[in-house]
């Protein structure tokens, strides 16, 4: 955000760079969307960091997804494997 006080509220509250927009609790796994639009978006360095270093984390899923359709799709994919246990 470009407006100060409200980064200063955000740091006080903890929020951090590049963390992603949503975090989705499923039965024992844990995903993490940063969602995008289609077009003309830009992907920063402090995201990237953190999809990677989430991933690294057993039952963590993380995606920088472009669009709602993409992000859906990535739920739903995460979501077949638990389906059949």
């Amino acid at each position: 955000t470009r407006d100060w006080g409200t980064r200063m509220k955000n740091k006080r509250m903890g929020v951090r760079k590049g963390f992603p927009d949503y975090a989705i609790c499923l039965k024992n796994k844990l995903l993490f969307v940063e969602l995008k639009r289609i077009q003309k978006s830009i992907v920063s360095g402090e995201q990237l960091v953190w999809v990677e270093a989430l991933n690294k984390i057993k039952g963590v899923s993380a995606k920088i997804c472009l669009g709602a359709n993409e992000a859906i799709k990535f739920v739903e994919e995460e979501l077949k494997p638990l389906k059949t246990n």
